[in-house]
């Protein structure tokens, strides 16, 4: 068996497969949907599972510019209450037309793991998501539509974006540091709309002789950019302020220092002890010599 699809330019094509719409009767007891050949072979089965998708779109956000001749990559969460394996889609069109462009189809990797670069996150990187080509896209409003099904049940989430001049974009400066010298990353300069999250370490040993006894920085909070005591928090770009600082505030912690001290301390007063005891002991006097003989 064979059939044709029309591809614009080229015409009609040949191929093994191609995809076809069905609208049947829905019950709210159905279990199961099979697609059923003439001699009875069923070709293709569906279970039917109670929930729905769970969708969230993380990036871009809502009313996010992007700029005409820029990449992005469009990121999102999906999670099934059932354990089903999801298929997603991504389309976009301009803002009052009827007809959505594809960016990307039937993307069964699951939700994307939002790539990581050490403790630094950023939600535009990732490179299992759809990517949108700035450059294929006049100025204008769009809506980027992603829906996520399981095989039947569907959910949609869209998000509205402009596409402008780069130099409409406002751009941010983040330094992100730390009181006592850890290199924290995420540093960088930002779009307006972006969101950076940025992990600190909870506990780093210290440099030199105290660290290999044991001497920690701890977390203590964020000041800055974003007030908080959890060591990961996301800074949003937004504001009239456009240089951001945002420092992870540490506690030196000596327990262990003062412990191992301690314990060297005791040996070696210990040791001075024992050699002192043992300096300051008399000898013992030789044995009398034997009587002479008579």
């Amino acid at each position: 068996m064979s059939f044709y699809y029309f591809t614009d330019p080229g015409g009609y094509r040949p191929t093994d497969v191609i995809p076809f719409v069905r609208i049947v009767p829905w019950l709210d007891d159905l279990g199961r949907i099979e697609l059923t050949g003439p001699d009875g072979k069923v070709w293709f089965t569906r279970s039917v599972s109670t929930h729905a998708p769970v969708l969230e779109i993380v990036y871009p956000p809502e009313g996010k510019k992007l700029g005409t001749g820029r990449n992005y990559t469009i990121i999102w969460r999906g999670t099934d209450a059932d354990g089903d394996q999801l298929w997603y889609t991504v389309l976009i069109r301009r803002r009052g037309e009827e007809t959505w462009r594809i960016l990307a189809n039937r993307i069964t990797l699951g939700a994307p793991t939002i790539s990581e670069d050490e403790f630094v996150e950023r939600v535009y990187m990732d490179p299992s998501s759809a990517r949108l080509g700035g450059s294929e896209f006049p100025e204008g409003d769009y809506e980027i539509q992603i829906k996520a099904t399981d095989g039947v049940n569907t959910a949609v989430k869209i998000v509205h974006v402009q596409i402008v001049k780069p130099e409409q974009i406002k751009t941010y400066t983040l330094t992100v540091d730390s009181n006592v010298g850890l290199k924290i990353n995420g540093s960088g300069t930002y779009e307006e709309g972006d969101m950076v999250r940025v992990r600190a370490p909870v506990e780093e040993l210290m440099k030199g002789f105290l660290g290999m006894l044991g001497g920690k920085y701890r977390f203590n909070r964020w000041t800055g950019a974003v007030e908080s005591k959890d060591s990961e928090v996301v800074v949003q770009m937004t504001g009239e302020q456009t240089v951001l600082t945002l420092t992870a505030l540490y506690d030196e912690n000596y327990t262990q220092v003062f412990l191992i001290l301690g314990i060297i301390i005791i040996v070696v007063s210990a040791i001075v002890v024992l050699v002192a005891l043992k300096l300051g002991r008399k000898p013992k006097p030789p044995p009398p010599p034997p009587p002479p003989p008579s």
